[in-house]
């Protein structure tokens, strides 16, 4: 008797290491699920994966984690935030700024100086009140900070080495790492209106950006600018100006490969979908047709392309990730764990040759009571799609 209450302790010993082990991946997990967050609202904005092979989450908390005190208050107080994560999961470093307000990091530019700078924003009741470009090592010592004037207007994009802001009245400007703002002489015929910062991407020494031209009812295209704000090239098709371009992947022998789809206006489902291959300069190299169902930002393998899809039924949410070859065909399919959270900005993306989810969720794990002083209540979940359960074919 004496010997199995030894083992059972043991035993019981070793699941709690191995709980505290686990615990400190992330504020919470599931099987296939890391969640960052407390009991407050916790959001991301961007997940950029590093050159040292860890991923760089931003955006702000309302703290509520780590037994850290939750900003109360009216308002809507934050505290712009960035946290760096292992491979495993496990948080490496994090920082989180002590300015009061409704504060926010937004849009990281991995820099040529091998730094990260990170737009900072102030802006309780929506109105701007202070700008600036925070610099972080890549082990998250903050270096410096470069202000920025208030009437840059909002962040666009990333260009190499600077930001691209977008104002209605006073149209483009770009802000170089030294905080200075100049005018982009950028014709309303040749610009594109980006549907999401991350849709503008760095690209030589200018940006990379898909979306929808300004004139001409709104037809998609891929376009190409330098750092003035020219447009070097331009790629649509009278037929593909119809559809929708995901973000652009840069292949690693320099060419670009973009997903167009097209949906019915009516039902807003999808009638075609097809992998397509650019140049450096934007000449088509070929294009393949893939299922209907896979269609939208995708993340890159060494299989082949990862696409997400996600739905409701009766309260839960669904999430299923499919496996499209180079053959143009379905290979896989996983799916996560069923749960009840609504999800908000969902994207896929490549962390050192894995695919990825991420999204914003309202949780009802982290919920204190109904109200909650009527605050929101909002994680940021990462979801490993090797972790999912595979689906029988």
């Amino acid at each position: 008797m004496k010997n199995v209450m030894m083992r059972t302790l043991a035993l019981v010993l070793a699941l709690l290491a191995c709980f505290d082990i686990c615990s400190a991946f992330a504020d919470d997990r599931t099987q296939d699920t890391y969640y960052y967050g407390g009991t407050g609202q916790d959001t991301i904005y961007d997940v950029t994966p590093l050159p040292d092979g860890n991923l760089l989450l931003n955006g702000y908390t309302q703290l509520g984690r780590a037994n850290k005190t939750q900003l109360t208050g009216k308002g809507h107080p934050t505290r712009a935030w960035i946290v760096c994560l292992g491979p495993d999961g496990s948080i490496q470093w994090e920082a989180i700024d002590e300015t009061e307000g409704t504060t926010r990091y937004v849009t990281p530019v991995l820099t040529t100086a091998g730094e990260i700078a990170v737009l900072f924003y102030n802006s309780p009741s929506q109105v701007n009140t202070e700008l600036a470009i925070h610099f972080f090592s890549l082990d998250g010592a903050l270096l410096r900070k470069v202000s920025l004037p208030l009437e840059a207007g909002l962040v666009e994009g990333r260009m190499t080495d600077g930001f691209v802001f977008y104002d209605w009245e006073k149209g483009y400007s770009a802000a170089s790492l030294d905080g200075t703002l100049r005018t982009v002489e950028l014709p309303k015929e040749e610009a594109v209106m980006s549907s999401h910062v991350s849709a503008m991407i760095p690209y030589g020494d200018g940006w990379l950006v898909t979306g929808s031209q300004r004139i001409k009812n709104g037809d998609k295209m891929v376009a190409c600018y330098d750092h003035n704000g020219k447009r070097l090239w331009y790629y649509t098709t009278e037929e593909l100006a119809k559809g929708n371009f995901s973000d652009v992947v840069l292949q690693p022998d320099g060419t670009l490969l973009v997903n167009w789809y097209l949906s019915d206006r009516e039902t807003g489902l999808v009638q075609q979908s097809r992998m397509i291959c650019l140049d450096a300069e934007g000449k088509w190299l070929w294009e393949m047709p893939i299922p209907e169902e896979t269609f939208g930002n995708f993340a890159v393998t060494d299989e082949g392309w990862v696409f997400c899809k996600n739905w409701m039924e009766k309260t839960y949410t669904f999430i299923q990730f499919t496996l499209v070859g180079t053959d143009g065909q379905i290979h896989q399919q996983w799916q996560a764990e069923k749960r009840r959270e609504m999800l908000y900005g969902s994207e896929m993306f490549t962390w050192n040759g894995e695919a990825w989810f991420h999204a914003d969720t309202e949780r009802q794990s982290n919920r204190i009571n109904d109200r909650q002083d009527e605050m929101e209540l909002q994680d940021t979940m990462l979801i490993r799609v090797k972790d999912c359960a595979l689906v029988d074919k």
